[in-house]
């Protein structure tokens, strides 16, 4: 049984991560033709209709209500800079280098949980996040006149992105996954609107 359980969540992971991979190919594409705060937007529309299916589907009438409005607020905004610099990204750097620089998001998750959530890290995973830094470092090549600027945005939504993951974490211990979605969707599609204008 356990391991059942187990191929279902590999199958799910695997899966998710092929539709991330999707959807970056997609952004990427819509960088051409569209302004960055375009793709965003319908980003955010398109998280706010999967906010009211689930909603119905796991029939939550109250799925709106928040108990902790301080930690949806933050995650939001969180939220929104981590796509803000992601799909910049998608703009002016290539998919490949784009996602090699954001993959210190991991390294980051590492550290936030345990300056914010108080977990343990041994000493073998302390040697992979340096190993994951240093290969970052390959990439991005600084104090080379290779070193292109636009390399900071993917660095800088890897950042945000790990600090988001972080919140999300305790957001879980308050409301559904259904609220959280709302609450990002409405607070994205008000700022990138905003913003816009």
């Amino acid at each position: 049984m356990i391991k059942s359980k187990e191929n279902i969540g590999i199958f799910f992971g695997a899966l998710a991560f092929f539709l991330f991979a999707s959807s970056d190919v997609l952004q990427k594409y819509a960088t051409i033709n569209h302004t960055i705060f375009q793709i965003i937007f319908f980003r955010y529309l398109f998280l706010l209709i999967i906010s009211l299916i689930e909603s119905k589907r796991k029939k939550n009438k109250f799925f709106y209500k928040t108990k902790n409005i301080k930690i949806q607020l933050s995650r939001s905004f969180i939220s929104v800079i981590e796509t803000v610099f992601f799909v910049s990204s998608f703009k002016y750097l290539s998919l490949a280098t784009a996602h090699s620089v954001a993959s210190l998001a991991p390294i980051s998750v590492v550290i936030f949980s345990m300056l914010l959530l108080k977990e343990k890290v041994d000493k073998k995973l302390w040697l992979l996040i340096f190993s994951g830094f240093i290969g970052v470092l390959i990439i991005m090549r600084p104090g080379f006149n290779v070193f292109n600027i636009n390399s900071l945005l993917p660095l800088g939504a890897g950042f945000f992105f790990a600090l988001y993951q972080v919140i999300t974490k305790k957001a879980s211990n308050y409301d559904s996954d259904e609220t959280s979605l709302f609450f990002t969707s409405i607070f994205g599609l008000i700022t990138i609107t905003i913003l816009a204008i």
